[in-house]
């Protein structure tokens, strides 16, 4: 039978271990917040140089200097809109170029027929529908299909009417078709209105990219492709020089009307299933058809015609390289934002 004086001196003893222990951790937690806390105002001195590591009690914390976020918000934010005037005024530049050597090319026409006819008429308001359609292409604007319609319709029906049964069936048949694929396609990707519950925002097409393997059945079908329309139409000059229509077979020129056919087929594919890659084959067309039209002027002598297509294929051209640009770009993963510890 323990007394209660034994009782009362162990009750004592233990609630004063307990109150030295208490005190202890105490103070060994006030020495460690002490430390973290001047770890924390010494980063904060150096905060607005980027960002930087402190080590806690419980690990390593991650802080941004509020200063840098700053900076960097502000400098992208600079580059966007420098980055949208120079595409605004380059559209326009590009655009205003290519209307005008249009509407020169149908002056020309006019003046060697010496009458206006409503065909000349549509074909010029189809040309400028497809000066349009090329500019939004590079652009990455879906609108691009809406005037690729009216283009190619007013391209089939001139060439239905004039009798060019082949040029008639490659509109009708190929060209038009793929621009619905193309309109269904971008769609998929993102491309025109988004409409939310809070506003109707402008939603960027997310282009996609060939891989190695896609890039090689593109190169067999471009081979594959030239030496078949080579083949086509090197047996139409044969039989048109045998019936002395023509002086001579210019195999030359025969090839690099096939190689742009086939690039013109093959990067409207890619167009329609939104392939940055297209770009890299509509700037071959365009630099090709630049010497198509430079090798007949430079034989045929100075003719105004073959001058302003000379023009109009290198304001194609320049299109088409601030088209790889812009592509390129839409077709890159969205950065990541840094996560929140």
């Amino acid at each position: 039978m323990v007394s209660p004086l034994v009782k009362a001196v162990a009750v004592a003893t233990i609630m004063t271990a307990s109150h030295k222990k208490t005190q202890q951790t105490s103070g060994a937690e006030s020495t460690t917040t002490s430390n973290f806390t001047e770890e924390v105002n010494r980063s904060r001195i150096a905060g607005s140089s980027g960002r930087f590591r402190i080590a806690g009690s419980s690990g390593r914390f991650r802080i941004a200097g509020s200063s840098g976020r700053s900076r960097i918000a502000d400098s992208s934010g600079r580059f966007r809109i420098a980055e949208n005037i120079f595409n605004f005024w380059f559209n326009m530049f590009i655009l205003v170029g290519m209307v005008a050597a249009v509407v020169v090319v149908n002056v020309l026409n006019i003046q060697v027929q010496q009458a206006i006819t409503v065909k000349q008429v549509v074909v010029a308001v189809g040309a400028i529908m497809g000066v349009i359609n090329t500019v939004l292409s590079a652009n990455g604007n879906i609108w691009t299909f809406l005037f690729g319609v009216l283009d190619v319709s007013i391209g089939a029906y001139a060439n239905y009417d004039s009798g060019n049964i082949g040029q008639f069936a490659q509109h009708a048949f190929y060209f038009l078709p793929m621009q619905f694929i193309g309109f269904w396609q971008w769609r998929k990707l993102g491309a025109g209105r988004r409409i939310t519950k809070t506003k109707t925002e402008i939603s960027k097409l997310k282009a996609r990219r060939l891989n190695g393997k896609q890039w090689i059945y593109v190169g067999i079908a471009i081979v594959l492709g030239t030496a078949l329309c080579y083949g086509i139409l090197y047996w139409i000059d044969l039989k048109q020089f045998e019936a002395g229509k023509i002086a001579e077979i210019d195999k030359a020129k025969l090839f690099l009307d096939s190689f742009v056919l086939v690039l013109n087929f093959v990067g409207q594919i890619l167009m329609s299933y939104a392939y940055a890659d297209q770009w890299y084959l509509w700037n071959l067309v365009n630099i090709f058809s630049i010497l198509l039209w430079t090798n007949r002027l430079m034989s045929a002598g100075s003719d105004s015609y073959t001058i302003v297509m000379v023009i109009k294929y290198s304001f194609y051209l320049l299109n088409s390289i601030n088209g790889l640009r812009i592509w390129l770009k839409l077709s890159r993963p969205a950065p990541l934002s840094p996560p929140c510890r």
